[in-house]
């Protein structure tokens, strides 16, 4: 039943858009079982001790690599849940600022299209960047279809966000940047 609606983004968008949208804990269930994909990859390289991951710091959190595993298997999931929930609430909320009509079940039903290429095939080399740019289309346009928007707003109610986003982690790494940079120094003068 799920795994038809992943097949029905992968395959035929237009579809998925045009219908009722449902509702955003049968969304989260569909992200839950796609984002089962990267959890598996991701576990299997954190107990294998995948260098890739070593920006996690997990032995270092005291973690030995099963923990890692179950850790990095864990956190995909409610990662994925998280950005389903959190991203869809932030785009229905900038949908509505600029006109939209669509419900928050609209709003996370758009998000979840949008995840959908990414969890499926953003593990894939090279497919990975088909999956990205197939991914930002699809949610342009499920925005613009289920608030009725136009394009342009349907962009805007995306992208404001990001770029809002990015803005506040810039000014939070132009602060804890040049105290790590500090705490590195009396380590390299010796």
């Amino acid at each position: 039943m799920t795994f038809g609606k992943a097949k029905e983004i992968l395959t035929n968008v237009e579809k998925y858009i045009e219908a009722k949208s449902d509702t955003w804990m049968e969304t989260t269930k569909l992200v839950a079982l796609e984002s089962l994909i990267p959890a598996v990859i991701l576990a299997i390289a954190a107990f294998a001790g995948f260098s890739g991951l070593a920006a996690l710091k997990l032995p270092a959190l005291g973690l030995d690599m099963g923990m890692a595993a179950a850790t990095a298997f864990i956190g995909t999931i409610i990662g994925s849940i998280l950005l389903l929930v959190v991203g869809g609430l932030v785009l229905h909320v900038f949908a509505l600022l600029l006109g939209g009509k669509g419900t928050f079940n609209d709003s996370v039903a758009a998000m979840g299209a949008f995840m959908t290429p990414l969890l499926l095939l953003g593990w894939i080399p090279f497919i990975n960047m088909i999956a990205g740019i197939y991914s930002a289309a699809i949610i342009v346009i499920a925005v613009a279809k289920k608030h009725k928007l136009t394009m342009f707003n349907a962009s805007i109610s995306i992208a404001l966000p990001a770029i809002i986003l990015a803005l506040v982690a810039a000014y939070l790494a132009s602060l804890t940047v040049p105290a790590m940079i500090a705490s590195f120094v009396p380590a390299l003068v010796r």
